[in-house]
This record gives structure tokens, C-alpha cells and sequence, in this order.
């Protein structure tokens, strides 16, 4: 991943009048070594994912010192489910020689609740985690108002 946006890779997205991918690019790189502090840090990294019309499962790998090595989109599902799976997950992590991972999935509806399947996944997550030494810091539902943790139970708001 870049570090940094160039001015060629900026006037090339002018000149297609594409600017959510101006908007998604300069999040991405000014997210890139964010450390997160807390969950109020953690479920930012995620915003850009939040009005999505579909459900996407994500993981965002983080170094020792907890900076941001990168997002990914482990699966894109419908409207209202997204198939997950710890071992997607992980690669991820582990391709990324992360120390830790926050996961995230959205929740099209608004509904902020997380649903038992939710809890269910989580839980998996965090066992294969534990094997693998890969730390699972917080996993959140978020949608267009909000996040939800499911480690902690506490809501924000964007």
C-alpha cells in the first residue's frame, strides 16, 4: 500500500470526476498508521464502510505497537447477511504479520443490534485468535448512525 497520494494519481481522479475515490483515498492513507487508543479510535477506522448497501465483513490488522496496517474486505454479502469464516480472517492477519485485529460488519437496516449468529462468529474469531497469538481488540456493528461493540456493549455515534 502507498504511503503517501500523488499529485498524477489525484489529477487522474479529477479528470474522471471520480471523487469518492479521491474521499476513499485519502482516508485510506490517512488511516494507514493510525494507532487506536481505544474503541472510540478503533470503530473510526471503519466509517467509510458504514452506508454500505450490502452487508461486508471486515478485518483491520494492526501492528505491535496496535498502529493501522491496513483494512481489508473479507466478504461482501446482500442485503441483510454476509458469510464469514475465522480462516479468511486470519489471512489477513497473519499476510499482514499483525499482531492484533479489530473485526466489523454493517448492518444495511441501521439496526445497531448484533444478532446471535453475530456473538456466535465472534466468539470463533477470538478462540482461533488465542491459538494463532493474534489478539482480538473489539469487534463492532456499524451502520449509518453508529457502532455497537460487541467486547464492551457500548454505542457510538459518527
Amino acid at each position: 500500500m502507498a504511503e503517501r497520494v500523488t499529485k498524477k494519481e489525484i489529477g487522474a481522479l479529477l479528470d474522471r470526476r471520480d471523487y469518492q475515490a479521491i474521499i476513499d483515498r485519502l482516508i485510506t492513507v490517512s488511516d494507514q498508521r493510525m494507532a487506536v487508543r481505544g474503541p472510540g479510535d478503533a470503530f473510526r477506522v471503519f466509517s467509510k464502510y458504514r452506508a454500505k448497501p450490502v452487508e461486508q465483513f471486515l478485518v483491520a490488522t494492526f501492528d505491535g505497537a496496535h498502529k493501522l496496517i491496513a483494512v481489508h474486505v473479507i466478504t461482501t454479502g446482500i442485503a441483510d447477511k454476509t458469510l464469514a469464516h475465522p480462516r479468511e480472517v486470519f489471512l489477513a492477519a497473519v499476510t499482514d504479520r499483525a499482531s492484533a485485529i479489530i473485526t466489523a460488519h454493517n448492518h444495511p437496516s441501521g439496526q445497531l443490534e448484533p444478532s446471535a449468529a453475530d456473538f456466535s462468529l465472534h466468539k470463533r474469531i477470538e478462540d482461533a485468535g488465542k491459538l494463532m497469538g493474534i489478539d482480538l481488540l473489539d469487534e463492532f456493528v456499524i451502520t449509518n448512525k453508529g457502532a455497537i461493540s460487541l467486547v464492551s456493549g457500548d454505542t457510538y455515534r459518527y
